[in-house]
């Protein structure tokens, strides 16, 4: 994706009900957009959350007013469910037992409270356990299809499992012999299950993808629902996406 339609499309991504459009409008799947969402959402909140924390002994009071958890969030277009911890830590429950009542909203014994609780954990797509459930499932599929693909290609390799105990930093795959795609050897590839918008890619760069080009040469990362395709970045790290795993050969 060219980085003015990802600015286009991004204005007019910023709640969960405007992904049926947009994904018609610029013909995207649900998959990329909930990755882009979740992005765009999750930086907002860590800017903003010490704003928000500020006014917890306030928000308190509106809920025991009445006013519900979600309605309170989108007053201030803030993620359910980091309000809602917010305003229960503010109302004397410790951070385990609300990521416990979060986990199993049927757990508590509040009709009002168990009701909200579901409310915000089918509205919030970056911080629910749902959510966390379903990034951690959508990294396991990437790298089971990498996986296959290495292994459908006879290419041998150890995973990060293998080799975290040798290198300060470790790839999802170190190849034990360099692959040659395109004219360039790749030594590694780190998988990405996400979109891979500019800043993300500035950040994966420099806490991941550097480190693993000192310690093992030129590699490859997989940003497996797209990127910011004239983003600028380190041409010695080879970017790919689904569509590599799905139509080339080794």
């Amino acid at each position: 994706m060219k980085r003015e339609v990802f600015k286009r499309m991004l204005n007019e991504l910023n709640t969960i009900d405007d992904i049926p459009r947009v994904k018609k409008e610029f013909d995207l799947s649900e998959e990329v957009l909930v990755s882009i969402l979740s992005h765009k959402i999750a930086r907002d909140a860590t800017r903003r959350f010490y704003q928000i924390k500020h006014r917890a002994k306030d928000l308190l009071k509106d809920w025991l007013k009445g006013e519900s958890l979600m309605h309170i969030a989108g007053r201030f277009d803030f993620p359910p469910v980091l309000m809602a911890k917010i305003i229960l830590e503010e109302h004397g429950l410790s951070r385990v037992k609300c990521n416990k009542y979060l986990r199993n909203p049927n757990s508590v014994n509040n009709t009002r409270l168990c009701k909200e609780l579901h409310q915000v954990i089918e509205r919030d797509i970056t911080y629910s356990p749902n959510a966390n459930t379903m990034q951690a499932k959508y990294g396991r599929m990437v790298e089971d299809a990498v996986k296959d693909w290495l292994d459908g290609h006879s290419i041998e390799y150890q995973q990060e499992k293998d080799i975290k105990e040798k290198y300060p930093k470790t790839p999802d795959f170190l190849l034990k012999k360099p692959l040659k795609i395109d004219g360039d050897d790749i030594h590694w590839i780190e998988c990405k299950a996400s979109f891979g918008d500019e800043v993300e890619m500035k950040r994966n760069y420099r806490r991941q993808l550097l480190p693993y080009k000192e310690l093992f040469g030129d590699g490859m990362v997989v940003y497996w629902y797209g990127y910011i395709e004239d983003a600028p970045h380190d041409e010695d790290i080879l970017i790919a996406t689904q569509e590599f795993f799905t139509t080339s050969c080794a």
